[in-house]
């Protein structure tokens, strides 16, 4: 007995769905092509995508080709270069331990200047802008900081100076660290590396000057005070109209009966 099996490659429609029986989701093939991985986070569910989604399509804003991008310095030898204590033609330097959320804790890591036998090196006048946004780069979480020092900073700890109209450092670190991009960067991509393709992706809120003029001005007062901190939150959270959306689906499903006692959203609200 024998069977003939005819196999044609055509191309999916773009409502082909592909199924994850173990998470109990469906994403439409037109969604999966939209990731540059062609990747499916398995952190997700169908409430997550429908989040994800909301976000998504409520901006067209984000800063792919609107920030200048600088590594961090790859020494090849920590050991040799980096020290808690300065040394000769040492000066501070950045690593992505000393950021948390808002705050630059500088003065404990010095590094021996010795550009040309580093493995990877940004040009120091990228360094020294000021003012710039550092971030860790091995992280669960998006942490962000904005450094008015012009310290070099280590591989742990990447920096940007954005360049969109409107959107200044001040107000950009507020919103990566809002408790929607937390959300948003944990169910996209689930990952402990912050890469600057998934900082570029991020959709930004609408511009809205009056409401982003009132987080600055806060925020530059006091950044590190929790009060101001969910000031910030609930301000994005609230007044902009793709994140009224994403609050709503929320509190819809929420209190159902799959969420209930779970805490499974319960770091985000």
């Amino acid at each position: 007995k024998s069977v003939l099996l005819n196999v044609q490659k055509t191309k999916p429609s773009p409502e082909h769905e592909v199924a994850l029986t173990s998470q109990k989701i469906k994403i439409k093939n037109s969604e999966l092509l939209k990731s540059e991985l062609l990747a499916i986070s398995l952190n997700n569910d169908e409430l997550s995508l429908k989040i994800i989604s909301a976000i998504e399509k409520g901006s067209e804003v984000n800063l792919k080709g609107k920030a200048r991008w600088i590594l961090g310095i790859v020494t090849g030898n920590n050991e040799k270069y980096v020290s808690t204590k300065k040394r000769k033609n040492s000066e501070h330097v950045i690593t992505g331990s000393q950021i948390s959320p808002f705050k630059v804790r500088i003065g404990s890591c010095f590094l021996i200047k010795d550009f040309e036998r580093f493995q990877q090196t940004s040009s120091i006048d990228n360094y020294r802008q000021n003012p710039k946004l550092v971030y860790r780069f091995i992280s669960k979480d998006l942490v962000f900081a904005i450094d008015h020092t012009g310290t070099l900073c280590l591989n742990s700890a990447n920096s940007l100076v954005p360049q969109l109209e409107g959107y200044s450092p001040e107000l950009l670190c507020g919103i990566f660290n809002s408790k929607l991009a937390q959300y948003y960067f944990h169910k996209k991509y689930d990952t402990i590396k912050v890469l600057r393709s998934h900082i570029e992706a991020f959709p930004l809120p609408p511009r809205n000057p009056a409401l982003f003029k009132k987080i600055e001005k806060i925020g530059l007062k006091k950044w590190k005070t929790t009060i101001i901190l969910q000031w910030i939150k609930q301000k994005i959270l609230m007044e902009c109209s793709a994140l009224r959306t994403w609050l709503r689906l929320l509190m819809q499903n929420f209190w159902s009966n799959r969420f209930v006692g779970t805490g499974l959203l319960s770091n985000y609200i």
